[in-house]
This record gives structure tokens, sequence and C-alpha cells, in this order.
């Protein structure tokens, strides 16, 4: 009867909290909008947002907002839109980016050139130089990679990848890279896929493929174009929005092969893209004069559903509802902390100290993905196959019984 019981509150807590739902940075109209994917419907005024709002990233369960133009970053409640916090940054700093590694998060300063550190905690701020408009991060380890455009009007200049140690917070690398690197991903080849947006005149994208233990640069990808955002699929292919709107380049990891290009992009006027579960939601930013729209694509690329959205959207994050999570999972003190979530490649797992005798990884569905042998998960399963993005849940059991369960999102 126990082992029932057990089976019963696990299938129900996968079940209440398979409901997604997905948050629309609407530059344009200065809002943003909340569309539940299981209800299909969207409320478009949710939340007000600041002068040009530039990010939208969701992270241990919080949501926060980057406003380039207000020079600020804002944490907002999922439940109703309110801004629960506002973090003011240094006038004309223009934060571009933000990323969080245990307690600190981290903004790029396009217009400063700096890196601001951000503690978590007591709200106290650091600032490192980069270099010339910095715009996209990414952390490895305990070093921070930095994209710096080398963007001074109306030139582009030498651009460069700049590496942090985060312990020091002291930059330690400059590596020189092609025009105008914007943004970058830790791939699934291990190596860091940086994307050059080129000039937008005669200098086209370019990835640039580099080392994150060597900081050389290994190879590249004429993917050509001007790109301006870049994501792995669970299919190991790396997309790439085209800059004006016109839809996605695509190459393989693995072979290089370019599939899409400039010249025959896929998902025509996608802006940007996620994936969950086998599905995609390829967000279409449009004229920014009239409505942007967030498509729904199923496993067989058919299109489920086609949201509205606000005036010239720019970016999207997977939320989920918070409070269905919350009545479940947080009656017990949680056995565990993990690091970085969302994450791509590796999620670290700290059990406190606890005496913990299991650790296993669900999917949203309550089926068991993998038993854990080690502190941490490299998004595998049991069969050593790659799982596909989205949320899955780490479940630790101490000697004596006691169950904890801890929400993780997967993305690539």
């Amino acid at each position: 009867m126990k082992k029932i019981l057990i089976l019963i509150t696990f299938a129900l807590m996968f079940v209440i909290v398979a409901a997604h739902e997905v948050i629309v940075l609407n530059s344009g109209s200065e809002t943003l909008s909340l569309v539940d994917l299981t209800a299909q419907t969207t409320i478009n005024n949710f939340a007000q947002t600041g002068l040009y709002g530039n990010q939208v990233y969701y992270v241990d369960d919080e949501l926060w907002l980057v406003n380039s133009g207000d020079n600020n970053i804002q944490k907002i409640d999922t439940s109703n839109g309110n801004i629960l916090q506002t973090v003011q940054l240094p006038s004309s700093s223009s934060p571009w980016s933000i990323i969080k590694k245990d307690n600190y998060f981290y903004v790029s300063g396009m217009m400063s050139g700096n890196i601001y550190r951000i503690n978590a905690i007591n709200n106290e701020i650091n600032a490192a130089y980069s270099g010339i408009s910095p715009e996209g991060m990414l952390i490895v380890g305990n070093e921070l990679f930095v994209a710096n455009t080398g963007f001074e009007y109306p030139n582009y200049n030498q651009g460069y990848m700049s590496v942090f140690d985060l312990i020091t917070f002291e930059k330690t690398y400059d590596i020189p890279t092609s025009i105008n690197p914007q943004a970058m991903i830790l791939a699934s080849d291990g190596l860091i896929h940086l994307m050059c947006t080129g000039n937008y005149f005669d200098v086209e994208g370019i990835v640039q493929l580099i080392s994150p233990s060597s900081k050389e640069i290994v190879g590249a990808i004429e993917i050509g174009g001007c790109p301006n955002s870049i994501i792995e699929s669970p299919e190991q292919n790396v997309y790439l929005a085209d800059g004006m709107g016109l839809g996605f380049y695509v190459y393989n990891v693995n072979t290089h092969e370019i599939i899409n290009s400039s010249t025959n992009p896929s998902f025509n006027g996608g802006s940007k893209i996620l994936f969950l579960n086998g599905e995609k939601l390829v967000l279409k930013t449009g004229d920014w004069f009239s409505n942007s729209h967030l498509l729904h694509i199923g496993i067989g690329d058919d299109e489920i559903y086609d949201y509205a959205v606000g005036v010239g959207a720019i970016d999207l994050a997977i939320i989920e509802n918070p409070q269905s999570y919350n009545d479940i999972v947080a009656v017990k003190e949680s056995l565990i902390e993990v690091y970085p979530n969302p994450f791509t490649t590796k999620i670290n797992i700290n059990t406190k100290k606890h005496q913990v005798e299991e650790l296993v990884i669900y999917n949203v569905k309550g089926e068991k993905v993998k038993v854990l042998q080690s502190d941490y998960w490299d998004g595998r399963d049991m069969y050593q196959q790659r799982c596909s993005a989205g949320i899955y849940y780490v479940l630790a059991k101490t000697q004596d019984g006691v169950r904890s369960a801890k929400r993780i999102i997967l993305m690539r």
C-alpha cells in the first residue's frame, strides 16, 4: 500500500506540473505576453516592461527582465506580472544580456563595455571592463566567456571574446575573433560555437569553433547572411536566426553540413526558436507595427497553434505554473541544490551533506530517465542517448526514506 501511495503521489505531481507557459518579450509595445500552451490562451498585457526590453531570463524559478533603455534588470512575479525587484545599473550602461551562476548575476553593458556582477543576496554590484560593446555571454565551469562586438558607430572594430575567472572576477584572456561576435553556445561537441554576424554590408556571418580549455579557434562554419541568435536542437542541429527576420540558418554540429543557409532559410519569418519535448516554439517578430506571432510547432513540423502577441516581440522564455509545483513539492525541505539551472550539457547536484541514497532523473510524464551514479547529470538517458530539451526532475531519497524533488530545465 505504501508503494502504491508513493506512485500515486508522484504521478499526481508530474501530471500537475506538465503544463507549460511561455513569456514573450514585446520590445515594441513594452509589454510581456503570457502564453498558456495547454489552454491555448494569451494575455498580451501581462506585465509592463521598461524602455527597450532586450531579454527575458528564467532561472531558479525566477523571471528576470533586462531593460536596456532604463539601465536596469527587474524580477517579475510569474503569477501576476508585478515587479518584485529592480536592480539599477549605472547610467548609460545599456545592459544587453544576463546570466547567473551560484549567487551572482552577470550582466553585459553594451555602452559601458563593462560586465556587472550582481550579488543575488544583497544586490551589491561590481564592474569589470570586458571590451567594446559586449553582448552575449556563456559560462563554462568557473569561466565567463563574453562576446565583444567591437561596434563603435558607424564602424565595427576587431571582435574579441573575453574570458573572466569567476572566482576572482578578473579578465584572463582576449581572443581575437571575426567581425561582430554577438552570441555563443556550448554545443554537444564540447566546443564553443561563436556566432559572428558580420557588418551587414560586405562581411557575412560566420560561426567560429573555440576550445573552452585551450581558448584556441579550431574551426569555422561559413554560414553567410547576418545571424543574430544561436541555439542547438536535440537533433544536434544549430539554428541561427537571420538578423532581418527571414528565418533560420541550420547546420549539423558534428558534420558541419549546412542544411539551410541565407538562400533557403527554414521557418520563413522566424526570429527566435526554442525546443520543448520534441516540439518547437517559433517567434516571428514581424514589421514592428503590427502584432508579432508565436507559432507552436508539433513533432512533424505541423502547426499546433498561432498566438498573436505584442508588437516587436524579440525574446521568449519557457516557464511553468509555480503554484502547482510549490503546492506539492515545497512541503518538504529540499535535500538538493542544482547548478547551473537551466543547463545545456551538464548540471551539478549538491546533496547539502544529506545522506542521499539515490538520485534519479524523471521526465514530466513521471517516467524514469536515469539513475545517477555521480553528482551530476549530462542530459543523457539510461541508454546514453541525448534527452530532448524540456523540464525534468531530480528525485533524491535518503536512507530513512525521505524524498524530495527538484525541477531542472535542459536546454539545447
